[in-house]
């Protein structure tokens, strides 16, 4: 699912979407706000700009023809229009040869509208105004009676209502085409602001094209855009039902509303954009959220939302429940507190000047609530502070139970208190099962220990008969084969009764250890070869993968020796025929890693951390030798050296690995390691220099006792 979601990008699809929706909407608010008010059209000759300069210059026209423009001139006179003006009185005023009159001029003008050179010109004669006009899309005659109707050019709006005017006042104008202006006037300037217009329009036309591709497209991976509406939809469903109707009915009323605004300018078209934009989206994600959940969108509310939380104020522990109330009961009353202070501060504002008592008595109110509020806090914070205290004592209590430090009992009043009786009752129950745990532990060792000295002595007197029995030649011959059975029975019991002793003698601490500097590659050939022979009669072949020629640990040289023999032999007693077994040595960091691999001959049942436990052996029908105390006593003689012995299962494949640590010549840091003290030998536990049952090993026999 993770990956099909991220094949998809639901988020940068919406992203697309988003901008794609929002450049459309806001291209056709700006188009539709130009085209409403006259900036743009197909003409720039229809533009608002263009047509208020010409009512500009007609209504100057108007001026000179009656005399009241000062200097007898236009201001709006350039090179891009030709006019004449002629009076009763005789006066003439022109931007053209004055010696024509105004019919003459305007058959003039006609003659070059005809050829393309004026795009816009008038005639006014007794009280009728002629207008020939090109557009982009076709020309434009206009005649206006001034008697009879209004024309569209407040210009002419003097000579209107007064037919005297009418007969004394003539003009003709021409407004050259595009391709003639030459100058900055007001006919130049309705241009260019019509070009800019179009080129905007052109550009946001492209924009719109491109979004409405995007659009496309991501309507297209409708998969993605719909799992982003419900991510949407899930954010939006937190808020209240009573939050999100009212803010969509303002952002539809609001949206409307600004749209017409801008239309008509009202606001900055920046502001209106933002504005209608924001209340689109806000509709869009409401509504999205109300098709996404249905009818659940009118169950997320106040009323719900209440229930919830009084539902969480129920707990079935008391002290948990009283803390919830608290705090819902403080923030009511600071929010209660809070709107009387507001309320007090309004009545203030208004009552100063009409009631000026009842502006004092609410101020009055208004202290006595703030202080109510401050008190309420204190002692709140008060509490919380007691709590995290309480908290943080059954937090270093547990700590301390779970080092095993903990020596008195927790004593906590309040809501605490029957957390603490708890932890008491925990800490009791702990400490009388760890008792009872060592005091077994420490029975078994014992009996263990003692069993196998007791043994000791009787089974010295077998060995010792059987001894003296095997050198006699008895009669019959088959009595020797008894002795020789008898010789070898009891020579396995001796190794299991070592292998008891030493056991106990490991973990209950009380071994000797002679820690000194060693090689452990000499150590490991060593092994091998005083285990030569029994490799051959196990058939398998080892292979030594030796990383260094010599490597120095620092632990105790018999102790190893004796985990080299067993891991060894238990590789050899197990290991399937015609295979063989690989004995690597290497370093890492600090620490010597020797390995030892082999091909088992049997299916493996059973996991790493069974085999190494006592008197597990890896043959569950036990029909071979062993007593399944090799690998732990193994573990053990590492472990008391500062080292580790880990088990790996991978299929048949068995492989025992060490690590010991490193000698002080080959320590990458400088810090020495401590001689550890010899421990004292038990008086009921022998050393194994000591031990007569030691003392009378053959090295070349099998002592492992190995899984």
């Amino acid at each position: 699912m993770d990956t099909k979601l991220k094949k998809r990008r639901p988020g940068i699809t919406f992203g697309f979407f988003f901008v794609a929706v929002t450049i459309l909407l806001v291209a056709a608010l700006i188009v539709g706000t130009l085209w409403f008010n006259g900036a743009v059209r197909p003409d720039y000759k229809d533009t608002v700009s263009y047509q208020s300069t010409v009512e500009n210059i007609l209504q100057e026209l108007v001026q000179l023809g009656l005399g009241q423009a000062g200097g007898g001139r236009l201001e709006w006179e350039g090179s891009n229009i030709s006019y004449l003006v002629e009076a009763a009185e005789g006066g003439v005023w022109g931007a053209n040869n004055s010696a024509l009159s105004t019919q003459e001029l305007y058959e003039q003008l006609s003659k070059g509208y005809d050829r393309g050179q004026y795009d816009h010109i008038f005639l006014f004669q007794d009280g009728v105004l002629q207008e020939q006009e090109r557009l982009a899309y076709g020309e434009v005659s206009s005649r206006y009676d001034l008697a009879n109707e209004y024309p569209p050019y407040r210009g002419l709006e003097e000579l209107a209502g007064d037919n005297a005017h009418n007969s004394q006042i003539s003009f003709a104008l021409g407004i050259q085409s595009v391709e003639n202006l030459r100058n900055m006037g007001g006919i130049y300037s309705a241009y260019y602001t019509w070009y800019q217009m179009a080129i905007w329009i052109l550009f946001l036309g492209g924009l719109a094209a491109l979004a409405l591709l995007i659009l496309l497209v991501t309507l297209v991976k409708h998969r993605s855009l719909g799992m982003a509406h419900q991510a949407i939809a899930r954010g939006i469903n937190h808020l209240w039902m009573e939050i999100k109707l009212p803010t969509l009915a303002l952002a539809v009323v609001g949206f409307c509303w600004t749209v017409l605004e801008v239309i008509t300018l009202e606001v900055p078209i920046a502001v209106g954009t933002a504005m209608v934009v924001g209340c689109f989206w806000w509709c869009w994600l409401v509504g999205t959220d109300l098709v996404v959940y249905g009818k659940a969108f009118f169950t997320r509310n106040i009323l719900t939302s209440v229930q919830k939380l009084l539902r969480t104020l129920e707990s079935g522990y008391p002290f948990l429940a009283r803390m919830k109330r608290r705090l819902l009961l403080f923030l009511v009353t600071e929010v209660v507190i809070v709107a009387l202070l507001a309320l007090c501060a309004l009545g203030v504002l208004f009552g100063i000047g009409l009631f000026a008592e009842l502006a004092m008595v609410l101020l009055f109110i208004m202290v006595i609530l703030a202080a109510v509020g401050v008190g309420l806090l204190v002692l709140y914070i008060r509490q919380y502070n007691q709590n995290l205290d309480n908290f943080a004592l059954v937090n270093d209590y547990a700590q301390a139970i779970r080092q095993g430090t903990a020596q008195e009992p927790l004593r906590l009043e309040g809501d605490f208190a029957p957390l603490a009786d708890n932890l008491n009752c925990i800490h009791s129950g702990i400490s009388r099962a760890v008792e009872e745990r060592v005091r077994s532990e420490q029975m078994k060792v014992e009996l263990i220990t003692n069993v196998s000295h007791d043994l000791k002595t009787p089974l010295t007197s077998i060995m010792n008969y059987v001894d003296l029995l095997g050198r006699e030649n008895l009669q019959p011959d088959y009595c020797n084969d008894y002795v020789k059975v008898l010789e070898q029975k009891s020579n396995r019991l001796k190794n299991m009764v070592q292998d008891l002793f030493e056991i106990s003698k490991a973990n209950s601490g009380n071994i000797d250890l002679n820690l000194e500097q060693l090689d452990v590659v000499a150590l490991i050939e060593q092994t091998l070869a005083e285990m030569g022979e029994k490799s051959g009669q196990a058939n398998v072949e080892i292979k030594t993968q030796f990383a260094v020629n010599h490597l120095g640990v620092y632990a105790d040289g018999r102790k190893l020796h004796r985990v080299f023999e067993n891991l060894l032999g238990n590789a050899l007693k197990y290991a399937m025929s015609g295979t063989r077994i690989y004995l690597s040595v290497e370093q890492e960091a600090e620490m010597a890693v020797i390995s030892f691999k082999n091909v088992s001959s049997y299916e493996m049942n059973f996991t790493a951390q069974e085999i190494v436990e006592r008197f597990q052996r890896g043959d569950p029908a036990r029909a071979t030798e062993g007593s399944g105390l090799g690998l732990a006593i193994a573990k053990s003689f590492v472990e008391l050296c500062g080292g580790s012995l880990t088990i790996e299962l991978d299929g048949d494949l068995f492989k025992a690995i060490v690590r010991v640590p490193l000698g002080k010549t080959f320590r990458v840091t400088s810090a020495q390691p401590e001689e550890p003290a010899q421990e004292e030998a038990s008086d009921q536990a022998p050393t194994l220099e000591t031990d007569p049952l030691c003392q009378q090993e053959d090295p070349a026999e099998d002592h492992s006792a190995i899984n």
